[in-house]
């Protein structure tokens, strides 16, 4: 039997903003997908490419953003995904004018903690080593 490795909240995410998703953006979750796994967490993802008027910036339209739920996660392991998400992906995080760049983030916007997920503009295959990893250079 196959491993739930992922829930969509639905009605909020629908299964084609996977595809809609930057590349880059989709290697960050594969890697948190198998921290918890790994862990044994569930991962809820709660928003991914949805419109919403009140946002500060178009991330989540582009395809560069995503949040998930850490319920049910230990504040440890929480801490631990952001510390190592930031190691592991420094050269694409992004972030406001004089602040440390991040790839993800813990906040609490109202409906408890989630993890942030945010990847800077313009990352190519090149910059990935997709290309070189697929012999398509």
């Amino acid at each position: 039997m196959t491993k739930k490795q992922f829930t969509l909240k639905s009605p909020d995410v629908q299964p084609k903003e996977l595809q809609e998703m930057q590349f880059a953006l989709g290697i960050v979750l594969h890697y948190i997908v198998g921290y918890a796994e790994l862990h044994s967490l569930p991962l809820d993802i709660t928003s991914i490419t949805e419109y919403l008027p009140d946002r500060v910036s178009k991330g989540h339209e582009e395809g560069r953003m995503l949040d998930f739920s850490l319920r049910g996660w230990p504040e440890q392991r929480s801490n631990d995904l952001a510390l190592k998400v930031n190691s592991v992906f420094q050269a694409w995080a992004t972030g406001p004018i004089n602040k440390p760049k991040t790839v993800m983030i813990i906040h609490n916007i109202g409906r408890g903690n989630h993890g942030h997920v945010q990847v800077k503009r313009g990352i190519t295959l090149d910059d990935i080593g997709t290309k070189k990893i697929f012999g398509l250079e």
